[in-house]
């Protein structure tokens, strides 16, 4: 079988990407303009997760990706909820005049890194994210929650009116002892420090920085100011000289005209396909990133996440047979239009999509029936569960992948009915509000966010335990491959599953796994994240 490729011919390039002020990106002399998804996801810890959206990443022409925000703790202030377990910044400490670090979510980075460096992918990472103007929109904490622990500020709004973050003094000394943290740790898989780390494009001063301090007179209508950004830019460079700094505060034309490149750090929310390719075809600038891509689920199935207005989150490499309605029904055309994308803004013509490697398959029970479920591959269109379904698809939610099996004739083929495709549900109507000043009017109306998590169904599955084959009994890639030895067995029946790519090549075969007829003494306890 033809081994997958993930990898990119230029992201399999070593060195800094550069930005010389003619419009474009460059990797050790190449073009590197690239087309490609957010993974605002890939910092979060778990490690099948990163490696997933890593290796789906690297098969763009230039493999980039943007992550999001570090995580500030703040359910320790009235209205906040972002907890300390899933922060990166927990609070400030008097004593040692410095922030409080929860190290084991600085190792989920560490490990991030090292799989994006292990994949060729270069990453745009924006440090801390905007306050958005209430409780309601602070969905991992932002600068206002570090303005809260620094000065011990209990309530959201008299942090916002008491002190501005952009021109604080010790604020901005503050912000700079955590970018001096960042940039000057050791990455504890490789060993290399961050701010040397060719891995990473470019650190981008906040996510969506706005000079929203509150005044009586103005909010959420200005850029970060000039003397801000500048400080910043200049700090993260004194430690970082070789990594490129982005700021989102200027517009096209003020950044052409200064001899800097531009990108489009988030776009997507379009209300029909057609608005998607006429992007990709009129779109000039070096860089453009889509809101946002989610991989597979270690539990089986997707992560899938909402953002209103039927828009969810994308999954390569797109499926027009939607098994869940958290799946957005024109993902298949932007993951292709975007793929395709990729390699053109290059001057190439594109490819066909990876070959997936290898799912990872295990068996559960749905209480009733025995069945198997498979953390899927990247780039994978649909599965063969070997000797028993030629097609299968994993586009379902969280956990909720399950294959029923009859251990007493392991080769009976079954039947799956997929749903029929959905037409394409329009997205018309989403309206960014938070840039619109409290009161506005109509469209914008009143700002009020619900933090959007992933979506997260409840699993009724429980995991099996292994089980161990009667001696003799052949496994699954044997018998496949060996036809004459396709028996069924009274004791069970050995099971694997192979990906098969977008383009029809067969992928890779999981490792083979026993379930026998009487399997209900093995239920396990439940693995489920």
């Amino acid at each position: 079988l033809p081994k997958p490729r993930y990898t990119s011919a230029r992201g399999s390039r070593p060195g800094f990407v550069s930005a010389p002020g003619d419009g474009h990106f460059y990797l050790d002399g190449e073009l590197f303009d690239f087309r490609s998804f957010n993974t605002p996801t890939l910092l979060d810890g778990v490690e099948f997760r990163a490696r997933d959206l890593v290796e789906t990443i690297s098969a763009f022409g230039s493999p980039v990706s943007r992550t999001y925000t570090l995580h500030v703790a703040n359910s320790n202030f009235k209205g906040g909820k972002q907890n300390p377990s899933s922060s990166h910044i927990l609070g400030w400490d008097n004593s040692a005049s410095d922030w409080i670090y929860n190290e084991t979510n600085w190792k989920n980075i560490d490990q991030a890194l090292d799989l994006a460096r292990q994949h060729g992918v270069k990453l745009i990472i924006p440090i801390i994210n905007q306050d958005y103007g209430s409780d309601d929109s602070n969905w991992v904490g932002n600068f206002n929650d570090l303005v809260r622990h620094r000065y011990n500020i209990e309530n959201y709004t008299v942090a916002q009116q008491a002190v501005d973050w952009f021109t604080d003094r010790e604020m901005i000394k503050c912000f700079k002892k955590i970018i001096s943290f960042y940039l000057n740790r050791i990455n504890t898989f490789n060993g290399i420090r961050i701010g040397s780390d060719e891995t990473i494009l470019a650190f981008e001063t906040g996510n969506e920085m706005n000079w929203g301090y509150q005044n009586g007179s103005d909010a959420h209508d200005r850029p970060a100011p000039a003397s801000w950004t500048i400080e910043i830019a200049q700090f993260i460079k004194s430690l970082a000289p070789k990594t490129l700094v982005m700021d989102g505060s200027y517009l096209e034309n003020q950044v052409r005209a200064h001899g800097k490149t531009f990108i489009v750090g988030e776009h997507g929310f379009y209300d029909k396909v057609a608005v998607w390719e006429a992007f990709y075809k009129n779109v000039t600038c070096p860089g453009a990133l889509v809101w946002s891509m989610r991989g597979h689920s270690e539990n089986g199935g997707f992560v899938t996440h909402g953002e209103g207005h039927n828009i969810y989150s994308y999954h390569a490499p797109g499926f027009r047979n939607q098994t869940s309605e958290n799946f957005d029904t024109q993902e298949a055309d932007v993951i292709s239009l975007t793929y395709d994308a990729s390699y053109r803004i290059l001057g190439l013509s594109p490819p066909r999509k990876p070959i997936p490697a290898t799912p990872d398959a295990f068996l559960v029970s749905n209480g009733t029936h025995a069945g198997i479920s498979w953390r899927g591959a990247a780039w994978a269109q649909e599965y063969q569960v070997l000797g028993v379904s030629t097609y299968t698809p994993d586009n379902f939610d969280d956990g909720q992948l399950f294959v029923p099996l009859d251990p007493t004739d392991p080769t009976k083929p079954i039947h799956i009915k997929l749903p029929e495709p959905i037409p394409h549900q329009s997205h018309a109507g989403w309206i960014d509000t938070k840039w619109c000043p409290p009161g506005s009017s109509a469209p914008c109306g009143d700002i009020h966010f619900d933090k959007q998590d992933d979506i997260k169904p409840p699993i009724t599955y429980r995991r099996l335990m292994p089980m161990t084959a009667p001696a003799g009994q052949i496994s699954t890639k044997n018998r496949d491959l060996n036809p004459a030895a396709n028996n069924s067995f009274p004791s069970g029946g050995w099971f694997s599953v192979r990906a098969v790519s977008a383009d029809g090549i067969l992928g890779g075969v999981s490792e083979s796994i026993f379930l026998k007829s009487q399997w209900q003494g093995y239920l396990g306890e439940n693995e489920w994240s």
